[in-house]
């Protein structure tokens, strides 16, 4: 068995430790590469293609375009640069190069290995994008690791863009029709969303410094390891790097964001809206960016003032929308964008500190994008409108939404009070979803090596558990038949 990794991703020591389980069990590997990033863990060990290089052969844009076109464009290339948050801002020439370099670079490397599988980090950019494309168009599976958004590291993948945890989707659809289940699993279930709406605990993912908004000295510790990154080890030299940037770039960013996000909290009262339970509301959770959550997933929602504002066209007009800031971007967002959602008559903007779970049962129910809150709405069986890609749009009770017109069409429906709990049958699916997803999800953190992280991910314990996921993914996936779309069909 051949299989294949991501080694550009700030995932990949998690990729090369788990790959040295995989030789030695008899396996072949090999990983794509770019620039220097993470080149202590791969260099030496593992076949690696560089897709950062310049293809060796003529290339003309054009035909390039039209080639890819051809045979890619049912998978929407024309969306990758767009996605790309690294790229997106270069000037347009050097974009469209590096677009068909790295679709050349990536087809070479695949056609050269014929892997029977490959193992991403979560679809977030242009040179992921383009190796979900060419594994689709050569039924390859195209494995991208997420956590499964709970209080307990676990994680899951999805053989597409992120959006659908395939076979969580085909658990669920089984279990509907069948009802076959444990007792004791029913009743893990069952406790789990009871503990849940009792208290209702941040997915891990919540809890680390990566998501804060106040200083810590792990953010000092690690503008050292960037530092060495830059200068020692070679990150970001090579021309055809464009991920990679300089440690002061991090620095300013996360300064300004943390000054921003302290003059904020002083002056709070002057800048949000207070919450009242009095309130007829839907809520809408601002969404970090730029992310794949909407790069990706909402790519038709990415400006998210204009998605309020169009939110706000589409209510009762006896209903407001509350927006409520995530608390990880908390810093990045300035006043002016602000007052301009405080500027919409049917809109409270909501701090960051205002206990989600209570804003959560007080709603009419809850407008998202692709956000973790609309997983947690659904838990509390509140209405969920989906705007974007999310791996909870095929609960039952979940509707998934087109269109404004559509959401303006829906939203009626739910504009009374009595309408905040949906039908009491939905109980049973939320339980079948749980019991789905824990089915199908494995132990083990997979996240960045970086900050308070990096030594929890590449601890030897954590590798065993990752590698013993993907080992019985491998045998889940082998008993099905896999389409050119990359969709899990069960035989």
């Amino acid at each position: 068995m051949k299989i294949g990794f991501d080694f550009v991703c700030d995932e990949a020591p998690i990729f090369s430790k788990v790959g040295e389980h995989f030789q030695k069990e008899g396996h072949q590997m090999f990983g794509l590469t770019m620039g220097r990033r993470w080149g202590k863990w791969w260099k030496g060990k593992y076949t690696t293609h560089k897709i950062d290089a310049v293809y060796n052969g003529q290339i003309d844009i054009g035909s390039e375009f039209e080639r890819i076109q051809k045979q890619y464009g049912r998978y929407a290339p024309a969306s990758y640069l767009i996605a790309d948050r690294h790229l997106n801002t270069k000037p347009r020439e050097y974009q469209r190069f590096v677009f068909v370099n790295t679709f050349r670079l990536v087809e070479d490397a695949f056609k050269i290995e014929k892997p029977d599988y490959y193992f991403s980090t979560g679809v977030a950019f242009l040179y992921n994008l383009i190796t979900l494309a060419v594994c689709q168009k050569n039924n390859i599976p195209h494995i991208s690791l997420y956590s499964t958004r709970g209080h307990i590291p676990k994680f899951i993948v999805s053989l597409g863009n992120g959006g659908s945890w395939d076979l969580v989707d085909e658990e669920y659809k089984l279990l509907q029709v069948t009802k076959e289940y444990e007792t004791s699993e029913y009743e893990k279930a069952q406790t789990y969303l009871r503990l849940f709406r009792e208290k209702a605990q941040k997915p891990f993912y919540m809890t680390v410094a990566t998501q804060s908004h106040s200083l810590k000295l792990i953010f000092i510790k690690e503008f050292i390891r960037r530092l060495r990154y830059w200068i020692i080890d070679g990150w970001g030299k090579e021309k055809g790097d464009y991920i990679t940037r300089p440690p002061w770039w991090y620095v300013k960013r996360d300064v300004v964001k943390l000054l921003r996000a302290r003059i904020f909290a002083i002056q709070s009262d002057r800048i949000f809206d207070k919450s009242n339970v009095n309130d007829k509301y839907f809520l809408f959770p601002l969404h970090l960016q730029p992310e794949a959550s909407t790069l990706v997933l909402s790519e038709w929602y990415v400006n998210q003032l204009e998605t309020i504002k169009n939110i706000s066209k589409a209510l009762p007009l006896d209903a407001i929308l509350y927006v409520k800031e995530h608390i990880s971007a908390f810093g990045r967002h300035t006043s002016k964008f602000y007052n301009a959602i405080k500027a919409i008559h049917n809109v409270r903007m909501i701090a960051p500190t205002e206990y989600t779970p209570n804003l959560i049962r007080n709603s009419l129910g809850v407008i998202v994008l692709s956000s973790t809150v609309g997983w947690e709405a659904a838990l509390f069986n509140r209405p969920v409108f989906v705007l974007g890609q999310v791996f909870y749009k095929t609960l039952n009770g979940v509707e998934s939404i087109n269109n404004f017109d559509e959401l303006r069409e829906r939203l009626l429906v739910y504009r009374d009070d009595e309408k905040r709990l949906l039908p009491e049958n939905n109980e049973e699916d939320i339980l079948m979803f749980l019991i789905a997803i824990n089915r199908q999800s494995f132990d083990g953190l997979f996240d960045v090596a970086k900050m308070d992280l990096k030594e929890v991910v590449t601890a030897a314990d954590n590798i065993k558990k990752v590698h013993l996921g993907l080992s019985k993914f491998i045998e889940r996936i082998d008993v099905t038949t896999c389409t050119s779309d990359n969709q899990v069909k069960s035989i």
